[in-house]
Protein backbone atom coordinates (compact mmCIF):
# COMPACT_ATOMS: atom_id res chain seq x y z
CA UNK A 1 0.00 0.00 0.00
CA UNK A 2 2.56 2.41 0.69
CA UNK A 3 4.36 1.82 -2.68
CA UNK A 4 1.60 2.64 -4.17
CA UNK A 5 0.47 5.90 -2.23
CA UNK A 6 4.19 6.84 -2.84
CA UNK A 7 3.95 5.89 -6.43
CA UNK A 8 0.50 8.23 -6.64
CA UNK A 9 1.63 11.23 -5.18
CA UNK A 10 5.10 10.85 -7.71
CA UNK A 11 2.80 11.12 -10.21
CA UNK A 12 0.85 13.92 -8.93
CA UNK A 13 3.35 15.67 -8.92
CA UNK A 14 4.59 15.33 -12.47
CA UNK A 15 0.83 15.86 -13.41
CA UNK A 16 1.10 19.36 -11.03
CA UNK A 17 4.65 20.33 -12.61
CA UNK A 18 3.29 19.97 -16.20
CA UNK A 19 0.80 22.90 -15.70
CA UNK A 20 3.92 24.85 -15.11
CA UNK A 21 5.70 26.36 -17.66
CA UNK A 22 8.47 28.83 -18.55
CA UNK A 23 8.30 30.73 -22.11
CA UNK A 24 10.58 33.23 -22.80
CA UNK A 25 10.05 36.47 -24.80
CA UNK A 26 12.24 37.39 -27.39
CA UNK A 27 12.68 41.20 -29.34
CA UNK A 28 10.39 41.06 -32.41
CA UNK A 29 7.73 37.90 -30.31
CA UNK A 30 4.84 40.42 -30.35
CA UNK A 31 2.79 38.21 -29.27
CA UNK A 32 4.34 37.05 -25.91
CA UNK A 33 5.72 40.82 -25.78
CA UNK A 34 1.94 41.72 -25.64
CA UNK A 35 1.54 39.21 -23.04
CA UNK A 36 4.10 40.54 -20.75
CA UNK A 37 3.18 44.66 -21.31
CA UNK A 38 -0.24 43.59 -20.14
CA UNK A 39 0.95 42.19 -17.19
CA UNK A 40 3.96 44.71 -16.74
CA UNK A 41 0.57 47.64 -16.69
CA UNK A 42 -0.49 45.30 -13.22
CA UNK A 43 3.35 45.37 -12.09
CA UNK A 44 4.16 49.15 -12.66
CA UNK A 45 0.23 50.61 -11.74
CA UNK A 46 1.44 53.07 -9.73
CA UNK A 47 4.33 54.61 -11.96
CA UNK A 48 3.27 56.86 -15.01
CA UNK A 49 1.42 55.93 -17.58
CA UNK A 50 4.26 56.68 -19.63
CA UNK A 51 7.20 55.60 -18.04
CA UNK A 52 5.24 52.21 -17.81
CA UNK A 53 5.14 52.11 -21.93
CA UNK A 54 8.57 53.10 -22.23
CA UNK A 55 10.08 50.86 -19.40
CA UNK A 56 8.35 47.62 -20.34
CA UNK A 57 9.16 48.19 -24.04
CA UNK A 58 12.86 48.57 -23.31
CA UNK A 59 12.73 45.24 -21.57
CA UNK A 60 11.80 43.67 -24.17
CA UNK A 61 13.98 45.27 -26.80
CA UNK A 62 16.75 44.03 -24.83
CA UNK A 63 16.04 40.46 -25.37
CA UNK A 64 18.85 40.15 -27.72
CA UNK A 65 21.51 40.12 -25.23
CA UNK A 66 22.62 36.60 -24.51
CA UNK A 67 23.16 36.75 -20.95
CA UNK A 68 19.68 38.42 -20.47
CA UNK A 69 16.40 36.36 -20.05
CA UNK A 70 12.42 37.48 -20.10
CA UNK A 71 10.48 34.32 -18.75
CA UNK A 72 6.48 34.26 -18.54
CA UNK A 73 5.04 32.03 -16.31
CA UNK A 74 1.80 30.04 -17.77
CA UNK A 75 -0.16 28.07 -15.49
CA UNK A 76 -2.66 25.98 -17.40
CA UNK A 77 -3.69 28.21 -20.29
CA UNK A 78 -2.74 31.46 -19.04
CA UNK A 79 0.63 33.76 -17.90
CA UNK A 80 0.30 34.65 -14.36
CA UNK A 81 3.63 36.19 -13.75
CA UNK A 82 7.45 36.91 -15.35
CA UNK A 83 10.77 37.14 -14.32
CA UNK A 84 13.44 39.44 -16.20
CA UNK A 85 17.07 38.75 -14.59
CA UNK A 86 20.52 38.38 -16.40
CA UNK A 87 24.03 38.20 -16.00
CA UNK A 88 25.67 41.39 -13.98
CA UNK A 89 28.34 43.48 -15.83
CA UNK A 90 28.04 46.33 -14.43
CA UNK A 91 27.14 46.87 -10.24
CA UNK A 92 28.32 43.09 -9.79
CA UNK A 93 30.06 41.46 -12.49
CA UNK A 94 29.28 37.95 -12.69
CA UNK A 95 26.46 37.46 -10.53
CA UNK A 96 22.95 36.81 -11.67
CA UNK A 97 20.79 39.88 -10.81
CA UNK A 98 16.47 39.33 -10.99
CA UNK A 99 15.49 42.72 -12.16
CA UNK A 100 12.02 42.27 -12.60
CA UNK A 101 9.72 39.38 -11.17
CA UNK A 102 5.73 39.37 -10.57
CA UNK A 103 3.33 36.76 -9.89
CA UNK A 104 -0.36 38.23 -10.53
CA UNK A 105 -1.66 38.78 -7.08
CA UNK A 106 -4.70 36.24 -7.38
CA UNK A 107 -2.04 33.89 -7.70
CA UNK A 108 0.06 34.50 -4.92
CA UNK A 109 0.30 31.99 -2.33
CA UNK A 110 0.47 28.48 -3.85
CA UNK A 111 3.64 28.51 -4.36
CA UNK A 112 4.18 29.70 -7.59
CA UNK A 113 6.44 32.55 -7.13
CA UNK A 114 8.69 29.98 -5.13
CA UNK A 115 8.72 27.52 -8.27
CA UNK A 116 9.49 30.60 -10.98
CA UNK A 117 12.42 31.59 -8.87
CA UNK A 118 13.77 27.46 -8.39
CA UNK A 119 13.56 27.88 -12.12
CA UNK A 120 15.22 30.71 -12.55
CA UNK A 121 18.04 30.36 -10.56
CA UNK A 122 19.01 27.32 -11.94
CA UNK A 123 19.07 29.07 -14.97
CA UNK A 124 21.60 31.35 -13.38
CA UNK A 125 23.66 28.59 -12.16
CA UNK A 126 23.77 27.20 -15.42
CA UNK A 127 25.30 30.21 -16.52
CA UNK A 128 28.19 29.53 -14.22
CA UNK A 129 26.30 32.10 -11.50
CA UNK A 130 27.12 32.08 -8.13
CA UNK A 131 25.63 34.47 -6.28
CA UNK A 132 22.44 36.23 -6.50
CA UNK A 133 21.34 40.13 -6.22
CA UNK A 134 17.86 41.71 -6.40
CA UNK A 135 15.77 44.65 -4.71
CA UNK A 136 12.61 44.11 -2.87
CA UNK A 137 10.15 46.46 -2.07
CA UNK A 138 9.23 46.09 1.83
CA UNK A 139 5.98 44.01 0.97
CA UNK A 140 8.50 41.10 -0.69
CA UNK A 141 10.94 40.95 2.02
CA UNK A 142 9.50 37.79 3.43
CA UNK A 143 8.94 36.16 0.25
CA UNK A 144 12.67 36.66 -1.17
CA UNK A 145 14.18 35.73 2.86
CA UNK A 146 11.70 32.26 2.27
CA UNK A 147 13.92 31.89 -0.80
CA UNK A 148 17.56 31.95 1.03
CA UNK A 149 17.65 35.82 0.17
CA UNK A 150 19.22 38.19 2.74
CA UNK A 151 19.32 42.07 3.33
CA UNK A 152 22.73 43.77 2.72
CA UNK A 153 22.05 47.27 4.58
CA UNK A 154 21.80 48.97 1.60
CA UNK A 155 18.80 50.97 -0.21
CA UNK A 156 18.20 51.86 -3.76
CA UNK A 157 18.35 55.80 -4.23
CA UNK A 158 14.97 56.47 -5.55
CA UNK A 159 12.86 54.15 -4.29
CA UNK A 160 14.02 53.01 -1.59
CA UNK A 161 13.82 49.34 -1.84
CA UNK A 162 16.16 46.53 0.00
CA UNK A 163 19.13 45.01 -1.60
CA UNK A 164 18.95 41.66 -0.92
CA UNK A 165 21.62 39.07 -1.60
CA UNK A 166 21.75 34.98 -1.87
CA UNK A 167 24.90 32.69 -2.76
CA UNK A 168 23.49 29.62 -4.53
Amino acid sequence: MMGNLKTSFMFLSDVMADDFDLVRVMKGDEELASAFLEMGEDYMGSEPPELRGRFLRSVVDLQVEEERWLYLLRVDAGFIGFVHMKVDTTDRPGWGWMMEFYIRPEHRRRGRGRRLYERSERILVNRGVKDIWLTSNPEAIPFWRAVGFAETGEKVEFNDYSVMVKSV
